[in-house]
């Protein structure tokens, strides 16, 4: 809605009686800037990381951080082990240059903290495993406790919508919330592997 009509529905509200125009009105538009923002803030982080990735391929072979071919692996030349560091330095670089541009507020980067932080975790864990192989159980720590942070700082998946019908997950929200984090974290790595 433009400014002027969220003024004109201020008294209106929903068919339920519940929640008014302009909240859903400025929901919406909050959700637009975020989208909006990560948007910009991926194209940045696609195009750093693709300047940077081929600068840390060559720091790692020169530093001998590769994984070397094995009977076990499928590739069949040696591939540099610390490609997260072009990931997480890209998204870095770009979060400082929008916060720098003034694109980026202090509200947005202390909206993105938790993940921020519970992600550093993670990769700290990740790195020190590709200079030094870690056990499974110290890398599999790590990653639950950058989950941890992560949902102790206040992320959560609420909720689940399946097939249009929307699920309230109640006290398995924390649990569950840190498992998709460390899921989505292994089949990064395992992706990683290939």
């Amino acid at each position: 809605f433009p400014e002027a009509d969220i003024t004109a529905l201020e008294n209106r509200t929903l068919t339920n009686g519940n929640v008014p125009y302009y909240c859903i009105h400025k929901t919406m538009t909050g959700l637009l800037d975020v989208w909006r923002l990560i948007g910009n803030t991926q194209a940045r982080t696609v195009l750093l990381a693709l300047a940077l990735t081929p600068l840390v391929r060559r720091l790692a072979h020169r530093w001998a951080l590769v994984d070397a071919p094995g009977a076990r692996k499928i590739h069949t030349v040696s591939i540099p082990r610390v490609g997260g560091v072009a990931i997480s330095l890209a998204m870095v670089l770009a979060l400082a240059g929008a916060a720098a541009l003034g694109l980026v507020t202090a509200a947005d980067l202390h909206a993105w903290l938790p993940v921020l932080l519970g992600g550093a975790i993670v990769f700290v864990i990740g790195l020190a495993d590709d200079v030094r192989p870690l056990p499974a159980r110290l890398k599999l720590g790590g990653q639950l406790v950058g989950a941890g942070v992560t949902v102790a700082l206040g992320v959560r998946i609420d909720h689940v919508t399946v097939f249009g019908a929307t699920v309230g997950l109640g006290m398995l929200a924390l649990p569950l919330t840190i498992a998709w984090l460390v899921g989505l974290t292994n089949a990064f790595n395992l992706m990683d592997g290939l």
